[in-house]
């Protein structure tokens, strides 16, 4: 103890650190908690004001805030990224779906919400969302998840959404899907897929029907990734009459009563033009996509 009179402060020992610290700064600090009715935590100042909420560890990364927009709104929920079915090649696993080629797209159709995002990352790569058949929107990813609005409008109304990574994107690599996020009152009706990757939208003409034939969308069609195994369908023009319980149509929920309109991106009208159709397709990829209009649509 030194001096007082001579301005030495009066110095006690930290029993945590075993060092000497003056005693006038704790009694300040002391009083200061118990007339503010906080606690006694040395050092912690805020700028935010005394409504600041922690952060959310899962909007942290590396220490930085992310923009979780979905996390912060009561309204909102984010549902698995199974919600999204996926029109290319990708992984599913827990909580997360990764998907690997250029070109991929995912969407549904939904109704009764106002609001409507995903949440991914995507490695820096840029995105077009289309609402309707129509390009809405485009956005760039982080390499972080992030929360990424798709749509804002009217409540009650019914859209088909689809999101299409960017063929011109000079980024490459996976992206991954966390999560749709929708409004809580908000329904997906139809979990689908309406576009090829790059690679299988280029133009063909068969037989003076015309190319690149835009594919019709909405909750009337559904498109089914086929593989070049046998169809296991009997049709007459081109409306399904029968279906073989060994054929992928019937494995994957097509009914009676549906009728083909495309395979991939090219219209059919009768059984010639179908086959024609089939076999282009069949030697272009392994796996290719086939519309049907649904029954009673």
């Amino acid at each position: 103890r030194g001096d007082m009179d001579n301005g030495d402060m009066l110095m006690i020992k930290d029993i945590s650190t075993g060092k000497m610290i003056p005693l006038t700064p704790l009694i300040a600090q002391v009083e200061r908690a118990l007339v503010m009715g906080g606690t006694n935590k040395p050092g912690v100042k805020s700028s935010f004001g005394s409504d600041h909420k922690p952060m959310d560890p899962l909007t942290t990364e590396r220490g930085q805030r992310k923009a979780l927009w979905a996390s912060d709104d009561p309204l909102l929920t984010v549902l698995p990224a199974t919600k999204f079915t996926y029109r290319t090649r990708h992984i599913n696993k827990p909580g997360k779906v990764i998907v690997d080629e250029r070109g991929a797209s995912f969407g549904c159709t939904f109704r009764n919400t106002h609001r409507i995002g995903v949440r991914m990352n995507g490695n820096g790569a840029f995105f077009h969302v289309y609402m309707d058949g129509k390009l809405s929107k485009g956005f760039a990813t982080s390499r972080s998840p992030g929360d990424y609005e798709l749509y804002n409008g009217i409540t009650g109304a019914q859209h088909t959404i689809r999101v299409e990574r960017s063929d011109q994107a000079v980024k490459k690599g996976q992206f991954t899907v966390f999560g749709v996020i929708l409004e809580v009152k908000g329904v997906i009706v139809q979990e689908m897929f309406s576009v090829s990757p790059s690679g299988t939208q280029e133009s063909s003409k068969m037989d003076g029907q015309g190319s690149g034939d835009i594919v019709p969308k909405g909750p009337d069609f559904k498109s089914i990734l086929m593989d070049s195994s046998p169809l296991g369908v009997h049709h007459q023009g081109l409306v399904i009459t029968k279906l073989s319980r060994r054929g992928q149509f019937a494995r994957l929920g097509v009914q009676l009563g549906w009728r083909i309109t495309h395979v991939e991106n090219t219209a059919v009208h009768d059984s010639n033009s179908l086959k024609t159709a089939l076999k282009i397709a069949r030697a272009r990829s392994s796996k290719f996509a086939i519309t049907f209009k649904m029954q009673g649509g």
